[in-house]
């Protein structure tokens, strides 16, 4: 038990150190050990960390690099912008503190409340601090609207937050209000509800 405690003192200790912010904690099994003469923190058995606002819940989470600028999740794991309302849920996951970046690969759910949106796809790229979102693979978007779903379909989406703009890049599709529009690319002002086809362009709009 004393031993147990002296651990716990000592992640603390070396986490307070920690670049990018302070971070907090909590894990059933904590390990330490050092690689190529830096530690790496491990947790696992209801591992939970947090920096700045985002807050981090897995299987697995390791923490490495200089200042703990890494933060790898392996294993059910959950993240939650709290400041940008903001969820995701995954399997596999790396943050980059000082970049302050989200990469995830695999298949990924987003789901995002204050705009109203859920999107899923096969890997994710996420600047928080730009709030831009990139989802890839058989990557789809639904948003509420005042007319019903928009579903937008892509091999690739860009999604800026802040503008409230999405891209849609290759095989782009979009059915909206009974009318379906297919272009290789597509972009919509999410907040005015206005698309934009580019390309090639094919649909079915019924008057």
């Amino acid at each position: 038990m004393k031993r147990c405690a002296l651990l716990i003192l000592l992640i603390v200790a070396i986490l307070a150190s920690a670049s990018g912010g302070d971070i907090t904690f909590k894990g059933g099994n904590t390990s330490i050990r050092t690689q190529a003469g830096r530690q790496v923190i491990t947790l696992s058995e209801g591992a939970h960390i947090q920096s700045g606002s985002i807050v981090l819940k897995a299987d697995t989470i390791t923490l490495y690099g200089e200042g703990f600028r890494y933060v790898s999740c392996q294993g059910g794991l959950s993240l939650v912008d709290e400041e940008r309302n903001l969820r995701l849920e995954a399997n596999r996951l790396l943050y980059d503190r000082e970049a302050e970046e989200i990469i995830i690969e695999g298949y990924v759910e987003l789901d995002d409340p204050t705009n109203e949106l859920i999107a899923r796809g096969f890997g994710l790229e996420y600047l928080i601090a730009d709030e831009l979102i990139t989802l890839h693979a058989e990557a789809t978007l639904e948003k509420h609207t005042s007319s019903g779903a928009m579903v937008c379909k892509a091999d690739l989406m860009s999604f800026d937050r802040g503008a409230m703009s999405l891209v849609l890049s290759g095989k782009a599709g979009v059915d909206w209000k009974g009318d379906r529009y297919e272009a290789q690319r597509i972009v919509i002002d999410l907040e005015r509800e206005e698309i934009t086809a580019e390309g090639s362009i094919r649909g079915v709009i019924h008057g």
